[in-house]
């Protein structure tokens, strides 16, 4: 996966937990850490916390971020068959 969708998923987290639409500053915000590599940034005057991680499915490799406020819990879920049955 090249380094520009490492840091579009990067970006486009932080810009959409800030509840920021596309800014025209985009080069202005730093995300360039090591992809395994949690780390907060403060933005907007908040701190976020952003996750980073790649999937691979066959052939085919996926990068993708979470960014989420600082100390907001999340929860994970596996998505099963049986649970989208459920829904």
């Amino acid at each position: 996966v090249t380094p520009f969708y490492s840091f579009w998923t990067r970006k486009e987290g932080l810009l959409k937990a800030a509840g920021v639409g596309l800014i025209d500053s985009l080069k202005a915000i730093d995300v360039s850490r090591n992809i395994d590599t949690d780390f907060v940034k403060t933005f907007t005057r908040k701190e976020y916390e952003l996750f980073s991680f790649m999937m691979q499915d066959n052939n085919a490799r996926y990068f993708a971020s979470l960014c989420y406020l600082k100390n907001k819990p999340i929860r994970f879920i596996e998505l099963t068959n049986e649970l989208l049955r459920q829904l």
